[in-house]
């Protein structure tokens, strides 16, 4: 019973990392597109937004925020990310140069801009 609590404990440290760890505060991004996809959970929420250029090629990006618990608290709902919506997402791209990055605001179509990454993260565009 050990081994499982300490494998557990051990993946949990894992998979919750400091911005630092994956995110470079030096490569802000700013993507407009629609949300196809939405995890409202815990420790970061996810989504997905797909951009469309003039060309009509599509890019996909992954975003994550701070936890569906965090967020609630500080009076931030699910329905502030929902498929379909068209989202202006502000946030820092990942280390490895990907189409994965840390939301930090999020502006809905004729909404109110929200921030919905971790406090301790660095401020976004």
């Amino acid at each position: 019973m050990g081994l499982a609590v300490g494998l557990v404990a051990a993946s949990s440290v894992k998979a919750h990392h400091s911005f630092a760890a994956s995110y470079d505060f030096r490569q802000p991004v700013r993507v407009t597109g629609v949300v196809t996809d939405v995890r409202w959970v815990n420790p970061h929420i996810a989504f997905v937004v797909e951009t469309k250029a003039r060309n009509g090629k599509v890019t996909t990006w992954q975003f994550s925020g701070d936890g569906a618990t965090q967020l609630a608290r500080r009076g931030v709902p699910q329905t502030t990310i929902q498929v379909g919506d068209i989202l202006r997402v502000d946030g820092f791209r990942a280390l490895d140069g990907s189409n994965v990055a840390a939301a930090g605001a999020v502006t809905p179509v004729g909404g109110k801009r929200v921030f919905v990454g971790p406090l301790e993260d660095p401020t976004p565009i």
